[in-house]
């Protein structure tokens, strides 16, 4: 075996080694991502609203949740800051138009913290999510969602990692994402995952989820799996029994009750 062939077989031996252990230090890269989740709103849909409900969300908007994803070793876990501050929104004196009218019932919102997390496992194919909406707590328990990415050829740069644009037509809807291969995990804010790196930015169309601050570690974080209910939902029964009660609420009237009007609020 002459000179060249032996310098080729162990300058290959050591870029293969070198590849194992890069390989092994990404498997072992913790990441700990603060988000913030904002409501999109356009201008359009904001003037079409009543003035106290336009008055709420404009709140909303400006106080954004936070939320903590933490990932290490194939195993997330998406949950709310408990650090975070809620806030409320006061009652105000309702007045009676005319002697026909019902007395204008002003909104009060209450953003109690309820209990939320996505919990996962990329190497089972396992999530378990706890929310609550239209009013109801859901306990889940099911596969990975399948988002059927389809990555872009578009790039930017945010917080200082290159990205690259994805997008999805799940559940009939558009949702854009910028993720990066810099940080080499299976993971993102909430529901989201499935591509080749950390999921820094999403855009449903309604929400978005902005990564504002990145902390990585080659140390393992221990990740506790939470407890939930026995009786569990899957992502797609969740979504069902969301539309039929959103549409129960759509489809019925105002109820009058002495001097108010009785409503149902879903969110």
């Amino acid at each position: 075996m002459g000179f060249q062939t032996t310098f080729f077989y162990f300058y290959m031996k050591k870029f293969f080694l070198a590849l194992f252990f890069l390989s092994l230090v990404s498997q072992a890269q913790s990441v700990r991502v603060i988000y913030a989740e904002k409501q999109i709103m356009d201008q359009k849909r904001l003037e079409s609203m009543p003035p106290d409900v336009r008055e709420v969300t404009l709140a909303e908007m400006k106080i954004p949740k936070l939320f903590i994803l933490e990932t290490s070793d194939g195993v997330s876990l998406y949950e709310r800051d408990k650090d975070a501050k809620d806030f409320n929104y006061e009652n105000k004196e309702s007045k009676t138009i005319d002697e026909n009218s019902f007395l204008q019932s002003s909104i009060v919102v209450n953003k109690k913290r309820t209990p939320f997390f996505y919990y996962k496992e990329a190497n089972n194919n396992l999530m378990i999510f706890k929310l609550t909406n239209t009013g109801i707590e859901f306990n889940g328990k099911d596969k990975l969602i399948a988002w059927n990415w389809e990555i872009t050829n578009e790039n930017q740069v945010i917080n200082g990692y290159n990205c690259k644009k994805a997008i999805s037509r799940a559940f009939n809807a558009y949702i854009m994402v910028w993720f990066t291969e810099d940080i080499a995990v299976n993971a993102g804010p909430g529901k989201f995952d499935g591509l080749p790196g950390l999921i820094l930015y999403v855009n449903t169309g309604g929400l978005e989820f902005i990564a504002e601050k990145i902390e990585i570690s080659n140390k393992k974080i221990s990740i506790v799996k939470p407890n939930i209910s026995e009786s569990t939902v899957t992502f797609l029964e969740m979504i069902d029994i969301v539309k039929n009660k959103f549409n129960q609420v759509k489809n019925s009237k105002p109820i009058k009750q002495g001097n108010t009007t009785t409503t149902t609020e879903t969110y």
